[in-house]
């Protein structure tokens, strides 16, 4: 099946539904309705794909359990809508335990791709999207880039190298910075091309330009990057935002 970028991306997952910082992949089972209720608030602002709560799974010892549970609310926030037009990507980041273990979780869940993301070791990053496609997913691959992180052309050409079918920028240190770098990646890579762009969740992070998420948003837009999506500090205010920048 041919990939198909969507334009505008969902929002943050895990600072939606915690603001302390501690794992939220357990509220797939003791609260369901409020993972859900957050999966529809993206949907119904415009969002084209849903993330799985899964953010955490190479850290637990339960994957195939929370990647199921998980896989299951992000469907049931499609509600009536076609079940073939569901888009829905497994979310995993990088992790102490197991990544092949986290990858293999997913097996028989039906997600579109894995969307293996804020890694900020390059080789670890091409580790792990190669053992997601040879255990036959698909692969969107994003990588966080914080002080000292390897050039994005650098980043770009190896991920896009990599048989990943889409590759992306997200988080760091603010969404200007985020979008300056899915631009610069954009520029060769041979792949798609998203920028995942966090909004205002730390103290310091209010009251700048370089936060203007929807601004920075057109600006992707403008530049080439395929889709546009939030991610932490994001909510459905946001999606709804890039929906209004993103190309007709």
């Amino acid at each position: 099946m041919t990939f198909v970028p969507p334009r505008v991306l969902d929002a943050a997952i895990g600072t939606a539904l915690g603001s302390d910082g501690a794992p939220t992949d357990a509220l797939c089972w003791t609260a369901p309705d409020r993972v859900r209720a957050l999966h529809e608030a993206h949907l119904h602002a415009g969002a084209e794909v849903t993330k799985t709560n899964t953010f955490m799974i190479a850290a637990r010892d339960d994957g195939a359990r929370l990647a199921q549970a998980a896989t299951a609310l992000a469907r049931g926030a499609w509600g009536d809508r076609d079940a073939g037009s569901a888009r829905i990507w497994g979310s995993m980041g990088p992790g102490a335990r197991s990544l092949s273990g986290a990858i293999d979780a997913f097996r028989d869940t039906g997600v579109e791709a894995l969307l293996i993301e804020s890694f900020t070791d390059l080789a670890a990053h091409l580790r792990a999207i190669d053992t997601a496609r040879t255990a036959g997913f698909e692969v969107v691959a994003s990588f966080c880039f914080l002080p000292g992180a390897p050039p994005p052309d650098e980043v770009a050409r190896a991920l896009s190298a990599s048989g990943a079918v889409a590759i992306a920028a997200n988080c760091g240190v603010s969404p200007a910075a985020c979008a300056e770098a899915a631009l610069a990646m954009s520029e060769v890579a041979t792949v798609p091309v998203f920028a995942i762009l966090p909004g205002a969740w730390r103290p310091d992070d209010v009251g700048t330009e370089d936060f203007d998420v929807p601004a920075w948003a057109a600006r992707a837009f403008a530049g080439g990057v395929a889709g546009v999506g939030g991610c932490c500090g994001t909510t459905d205010e946001t999606v709804r935002a890039i929906r209004e920048a993103a190309p007709r």
